[in-house]
């Protein structure tokens, strides 16, 4: 029989791409699926992780990138509560250690980059029981080793409370945590648990409680003592808290609103957003550079520390055929003023799937990426 090496070798090279190419169709299926993402954390340039909820298994889905978001990985946590619709939130204490959270109960941290999850023990200090609906929302680290984290609880320990929740603090990168402070919702109180946190130093804090008339509380010793700050406009409720030294800090929510500080939250003066749409997140690379996302694909940028709020295009048009179509954008994060990321939950487009906003000039110009 007539052998043809060079055929063979044409065959082989094809067979290695077809290969290639079903492996790369099943990377970026598992990228692409419906997931509702809800929070990004980047400790620099290379190291990132992005969480969100997948509603097709009913898990939470946490992914990394350790190339600047060339490629992503799946990194499951067996531990994670099942059926929980908790996006969490991921926090880097060092550039290779994340620590994430998600659901009811204690939080899980790694030292490993995600393989395996430990689940934290979560001291009270107060005498006051978690209850077992309570869940982790956010964290902020200040250092290597101290973090702070915020909490929703969950069910009503007593018969007059409606709301509440706790403020955490950890010494040990996430292994133990600590409560600070606990609040309860008076009857008929419309505030809930907290929702965001930021932590510019180990002694010093401020966490954001979610709802209207939520407000900030902050506290300059540790946690001994806390003052409750009030927010500009107590009929809009905010979402998201960043602070880019000791007092100086930005909140945002509904209806468009930004606040900021330079007092450490002793007054709190609205800003003129330019829109009126609901912003979800807040990022602050400096003193000067910061951006705020939310609703219908919005994402605006400042260059002057808040004084001046512009649009930039996140590249999405809504689908005039689709009712209620939208694009939410849940959360920002940058590592520079140039480089960034805006992570996408599902909107109310059919089909429409979580994914990943990528700049590199601050973002002039954003690119979908998975």
């Amino acid at each position: 029989m007539e052998r043809h090496p060079t055929r063979g070798r044409t065959v082989f090279a094809a067979i290695v791409i077809a290969l290639s190419l079903v492996v790369t169709a099943i990377a970026l299926g598992a990228c692409s699926r419906a997931y509702n993402y809800g929070s990004a954390a980047f400790s620099d340039g290379q190291h990132g992780w992005v969480s969100g909820w997948d509603p097709v298994k009913s898990k939470t889905v946490l992914t990394r990138t350790t190339d600047g978001g060339a490629t992503w990985v799946r990194v499951g946590a067996r531990a994670t509560p099942k059926n929980t619709r908790v996006a969490g939130w991921a926090e880097f204490s060092t550039p290779t250690t994340g620590v994430w959270a998600v659901g009811p109960g204690s939080p899980l941290y790694t030292t490993t980059g995600g393989r395996p999850w430990t689940r934290a023990t979560t001291r009270d200090a107060h005498g006051v029981r978690t209850m077992s609906g309570s869940y982790y929302s956010a964290a902020s680290f200040a250092t290597a080793t101290v973090g702070w984290a915020t909490l929703v609880r969950g069910d009503v320990a007593h018969a007059g409370d409606s709301s509440g929740g706790f403020i955490v603090r950890t010494r040990d990168a996430g292994a133990t945590w600590r409560i600070k402070k606990a609040v309860y919702g008076e009857k008929g109180d419309p505030s809930g648990g907290f929702c965001d946190v930021a932590a510019p130093t180990g002694r010093i804090c401020y966490a954001l409680r979610a709802g209207v008339r939520g407000g900030v509380y902050a506290t300059v010793d540790t946690g001994v003592t806390w003052k409750r700050q009030l927010l500009p406009t107590d009929t809009t409720a905010y979402e998201a808290l960043e602070f880019v030294d000791a007092t100086t800090g930005y909140a945002v929510g509904g209806a468009g609103m930004i606040a900021k500080t330079i007092d450490g939250g002793l007054t709190w003066t609205p800003q003129v957003s330019g829109t009126t749409e609901r912003l979800h997140g807040v990022c602050f690379v400096d003193a000067t550079h910061g951006w705020a996302v939310g609703e219908m694909g919005t994402i605006l940028v400042t260059q002057d520390g808040g004084a001046d709020w512009a649009p930039q295009v996140s590249g999405w048009v809504p689908d005039p055929e689709v009712e209620n179509d939208n694009m939410v954008i849940n959360d920002v994060e940058f590592v520079s003023a140039t480089e960034g990321w805006a992570v996408v939950q599902i909107g109310w487009s059919p089909g429409q799937k979580g994914t990943l906003l990528h700049t590199t000039d601050g973002g002039v110009n954003w690119q979908m990426i998975h």
